[in-house]
């Protein structure tokens, strides 16, 4: 499975990419790659990350004046809505979740929110069904 990993903030993308290893969501065939940013919504972007990835995590606020995540992965679905896609956020907003709710492929997960199960848990959740249906 090759997983894309995005936020702008380098101690939560590896402490993510070491919970996901040290918990067995992942194995040693997986691959994980990290970005600290969406540079644009070029056709040339969006389609490196759909040919490359099976699935897409990436943090909502990627940093003042950048590409947002949510747009990005709106994008993404729009060229292969069966891509699957995760929005990490720290807004557990009724109107954040109604954004999220335009695919079954997006999942919407609040970081750190470990009374539903805390983050890396429901990461792993995820990709035992995108590993069962690839």
């Amino acid at each position: 499975m090759r997983i894309a990993l995005i936020d702008d903030n380098k101690t939560i993308l590896k402490i993510n990419e070491v919970m996901l290893r040290k918990e067995k969501h992942i194995n040693e065939n997986d691959k994980i790659e990290v970005f600290e940013e969406i540079k644009d919504l070029s056709n040339d972007t969006i389609s490196y990350f759909i040919n490359e990835f099976d699935l897409i995590v990436c943090d909502h606020d990627l940093g003042v004046g950048k590409v947002n995540g949510l747009d990005f992965l709106k994008k993404v679905i729009e060229v292969e809505p069966n891509k699957y896609c995760v929005l990490l956020t720290g807004n557990d907003s009724l109107l954040m979740k109604a954004k999220t709710a335009i695919s079954k492929n997006i999942s919407y997960i609040v970081k750190n929110n470990d009374k539903n199960g805390g983050t890396i848990f429901k990461l792993g959740e995820i990709i035992s069904k995108v590993r069962k249906e690839a």
